[in-house]
C-alpha cells in the first residue's frame, strides 16, 4: 500500500473512532445527566455532599454506562471510512472506551471515596486495605487467602470470600471486553438494518442497544447477587458469563447479516478466492464488462473469464437485474450503463423518501429513550430512595425521551436537506 494511500486510511479510521467516541460521550453524558438531576431534586440526603462524595459518584456513573453507551459509538462508524476497516475502527474504539470506564470506575472513583473518608476516625477500620482500587482489592484477596475466617461476611472486608473479592477484580475486566463487543454490535446492528427507512433504523438501533444492555445486566446482576454460595461460586466464571449475551447477540446478527443483503456478497468473495478463472486473471469490474455501449470494448480473455467464473456469473445476473429494474426498455438499457442519470436520480428520490422523519418515529424514540434513561436511574441512580416517587423517576425519564426525540427530529431534517440537495446536483 503506498504512503498516500495509507494516511488517508489512518485519516479515515481516526474521523471514524472519533464520531464513535463523540456519540459514545454524548449518550454517557445526556444518561449521567438525567441520574444527577433525579438524585438532587428527589433523593433525599442525609447530609450536602462533599467535593470528593460528587467526584465519586458521578465517576461511578460514568465508569457503569460507558460500556453501554459504546453501542452508539459503533452505530456511528457505519458511515465513516471504507467497509474493510470499520471493523478495526470499531475495536480500538470500544477498547478506548472500556479502559475510559475502567479508570473511571476502578482508580478514579474508589480514590475519591478514599479522599472523602480521610478525616473519618474508624477510616482503617472501614478501608483496611486502603481505597478500593485493583490494588486494594489484590491486597484483600491476598489477607484473606492467607487468614481465611472461621465464617464469611461480605460486610467485613476482612471476611470477604475470595471468590466474591475475584468476582470484583474480573468484573470491570469483563466490562472492558464487553465495550469492544458492544461497539461491534452498533456497528453490526446498523448493518443489518442498512435497507430500512432512516428513522426506522435509528429507532430500531436504539430498541437493539436497549434490549442488548437491559439483557447483559441482568445476567450481571444474577450472577454477582450477594446472597450466592460465594464460597464454593466460581467469581472468575460469574464474572465472565455474562458476556454469553453479547456474543449471542453477534452470532444472531452474523446470521441475519450473511441471510439477507451480505449473503450473495460473501458468496462472490469466497469464491472469488477459490476461482480464479483461465489463465489466474483476478476477477474484474463487473459493471465494466457488462457495458455494451457503442466504442465500449472488453478484452477477449477478461469476457471468456466471466464466462467461466462462477462469481462474475452471480455479479453478472445482479448487475442485469439491477439494470432491468431501473430501465424496463431492451432497447435503451442496451444503451446505457447501469450508473446512469436515470439510475441516480431514482436512488436520490428514494434517499428523499427514506430521511422523512413521521410523528410516530418521534415517539418511538422518546418512548425508547424514556425506557433506557429509567432503566439508567434505577440500575446506577440510587434507585427510588426515600423522598423519590414514581411520578419523578417517570418525569424524569420523560424528559430524557422528549430530548431524544428532539434530536431525532433534528438529524432526520439534517438528512433530508442533504437529500435534497444530492437530488439538485
Amino acid at each position: 500500500m503506498s504512503g498516500p494511500s495509507k494516511r488517508r486510511r489512518a485519516a479515515t479510521g481516526m474521523t471514524g473512532m472519533g464520531q464513535a467516541l463523540k456519540a459514545a460521550s454524548i449518550c454517557t453524558l445526556g444518561l449521567v445527566a438525567a441520574i444527577v438531576v433525579f438524585v438532587t431534586l428527589a433523593v433525599d440526603q442525609p447530609q450536602p455532599w462533599s467535593g470528593w462524595a460528587w467526584l465519586e459518584y458521578l465517576a461511578g456513573r460514568l465508569g457503569f454506562i460507558l460500556p453501554f453507551a459504546a453501542f452508539a459509538g459503533g452505530v456511528a462508524i457505519w458511515w465513516r471510512g471504507p467497509a474493510a476497516g470499520r471493523t478495526w475502527v470499531a475495536v480500538w474504539a470500544g477498547l478506548a472506551i472500556g479502559l475510559a470506564s475502567y479508570a473511571s470506575s476502578e482508580i478514579v472513583g474508589p480514590l475519591a471515596n478514599y479522599a472523602a473518608l480521610a478525616d473519618e476516625p474508624d477510616l482503617a477500620d472501614v478501608r483496611p486495605f486502603g481505597p478500593s482500587t485493583p490494588a486494594g482489592k489484590l491486597r484483600q484477596l491476598r489477607f484473606v487467602d492467607a487468614n481465611p475466617p472461621e465464617q464469611y461476611s461480605l460486610g467485613d472486608a476482612a471476611r470477604t470470600p475470595p471468590n466474591y473479592v475475584r468476582f470484583l477484580l474480573h468484573l470491570p475486566v469483563a466490562f472492558v471486553v464487553f465495550s469492544i463487543l458492544n461497539c461491534l454490535l452498533g456497528l453490526y446492528a446498523r448493518r443489518m438494518m442498512y435497507v430500512l427507512r432512516s428513522a426506522t433504523r435509528r429507532n430500531g438501533c436504539l430498541a437493539i442497544g436497549l434490549a442488548g444492555g437491559l439483557g447483559l445486566f441482568a445476567a450481571a446482576f444474577v450472577a454477582g447477587h450477594p446472597n450466592r454460595d460465594w464460597v464454593s461460586v466460581s467469581g472468575v466464571a460469574a464474572a465472565w458469563l455474562p458476556l454469553t449475551i453479547p456474543l449471542l447477540e453477534a452470532m444472531v446478527f452474523g446470521v441475519i447479516i450473511l441471510y439477507n443483503e451480505d449473503r450473495l456478497d460473501w458468496l462472490y468473495r469466497k469464491l472469488a478466492l477459490l476461482t480464479r478463472g483461465p489463465r489466474g486473471i483476478p476477477c474484474p469490474d463487473i459493471i465494466d464488462v457488462t457495458d455494451d455501449r457503442p466504442g465500449v470494448e472488453v478484452d477477449a480473455d477478461v469476457r471468456e473469464h466471466v464466462r467461466t467464473c462462477p462469481s462474475c456469473q452471480l455479479d453478472l445476473r445482479v448487475v442485469r437485474a439491477a439494470r432491468k429494474a431501473f430501465e424496463p426498455d431492451p432497447e435503451t438499457r442496451a444503451r446505457l450503463n447501469i450508473l446512469n442519470e436515470r439510475v441516480l436520480r431514482n436512488i436520490a428520490e428514494l434517499r428523499i423518501q427514506r430521511a422523512v422523519v413521521r410523528p410516530a418515529d418521534n415517539g418511538v424514540t422518546a418512548l425508547l429513550a424514556a425506557l433506557a434513561a429509567a432503566a439508567a436511574i434505577l440500575t446506577a441512580g440510587g434507585h427510588l430512595q426515600p423522598g423519590a416517587t414514581a411520578f419523578e423517576l417517570a418525569l424524569a425519564a420523560a424528559g430524557v425521551g422528549v430530548a431524544a426525540a428532539w434530536a431525532h427530529r433534528l438529524a432526520g431534517r439534517r438528512e433530508h436537506t442533504l437529500a435534497l440537495q444530492a437530488a439538485r446536483t
